[in-house]
């Protein structure tokens, strides 16, 4: 039978939110509605945007363990249903696999890590994608990218490359980006110290 809930008061002091399932966030209504904010979590389990019409995205300083959890956004078939305003940021965050539909505009990702080395970490075919000082592990395709100070190992594929620019950051060789500005060449291939989720030197830059 159901345990029965007590109402008190916690104060977790110290400790950090573990959380070892799925997440899921719905809303409903023809409108753009609501901001859905993650902060501080972390997850065993994939965060998934249910059809409907989510306004904002919001995950800092949270972690969705790579090769358990994720970020999916799913649409339905029908006008309300399509999360067409949706705008998600992740801000020191590590995260698995982004994967977007064409109808989400907007994705941000500062000082974050997106972790799917074994196949497509980022897609987003019709997103304007901002990505400044993070690293990425694995393939990315997008609408539209601007990226500064970050570390690609997989292949980048900008579907409008007219417009957008890469400052400073590693590209892989046979990427198709917008314009690049003090990018590394594609023979300086990029060295960590560990690509292990959960050891000491998890995505660090390698001291050779």
């Amino acid at each position: 039978g159901q345990k029965q809930r007590i109402n008190g008061q916690l104060v977790p002091d110290n400790l950090r939110p573990h959380i070892k399932g799925d997440l899921s966030v719905k809303t409903s209504g023809n409108l753009a509605t609501g901001d859905f904010i993650m902060d501080g979590l972390w997850i065993e389990g994939k965060l998934t945007v249910k059809p409907g019409n989510l306004g904002r995205l919001q995950v800092a300083h949270c972690t969705l363990v790579p090769g358990h959890g994720g970020i999916i956004v799913e649409i339905g078939s029908t006008a309300g249903q399509q999360n067409a305003t949706l705008d998600i940021s992740i801000d020191h965050s590590i995260c698995d696999s982004i994967k977007l539909p064409d109808t989400v505009p907007d994705l941000r990702i500062v000082n974050s890590i997106v972790d799917h080395a074994a196949g497509e970490a980022i897609t987003g075919p019709g997103a304007s994608v901002s990505i400044q000082k993070s690293t990425v592990f694995g393939s990315s395709s997008m609408y539209s990218l601007e990226a500064d100070n970050s570390i690609f190992t997989g292949i980048i594929s900008v579907m409008r490359r007219q417009e957008g620019c890469m400052r400073n950051t590693y590209i892989p060789e046979g990427s198709r980006t917008p314009r690049r500005y003090r990018c590394q060449p594609d023979w300086l291939k990029p060295l960590f110290t560990s690509l292990r989720y959960g050891s000491p030197g998890y995505a660090q830059l390698h001291s050779r």
